[in-house]
């Protein structure tokens, strides 16, 4: 696991670059980071997303994104989808590992 700090400055610094909120959270649902003002999300979707099979999906308007460490699911990355905004171009452009400091998926 790496530090909640690294993951806020890491969110910051993407937002910076996509003009959108995100925010991280681990298995359970638990806001690890964020840049949202508020934000909350229901845990049953989380959950739901976690066993699943999918690697990302939206849900409710929220993109999510299945962060991995070694083939271990770590974290979840959230972000509002907007009308316009291709941010999954931008995540598939540089790798999830880089921006969140991790070794490997």
């Amino acid at each position: 696991m790496i530090s909640n700090q690294v993951l806020q400055n890491t969110l910051e610094g993407l937002k910076e670059i996509s003009r959108t909120e995100f925010c991280v959270l681990d298995t359970e649902g638990k806001v690890l980071a964020s840049t949202f003002a508020d934000f909350s999300i229901a845990t049953q979707d989380v959950q739901a997303f976690v066993e699943s099979q999918a690697d990302s999906q939206l849900v409710k308007g929220f993109q999510y994104f299945k962060v991995c460490d070694d083939y271990q699911l770590e974290y979840i990355l959230v972000y509002i989808l907007h009308k316009g905004v291709q941010l999954r171009q931008v995540l598939l452009t540089l790798p999830l590992r880089y921006l969140l400091n991790l070794r490997g998926f």
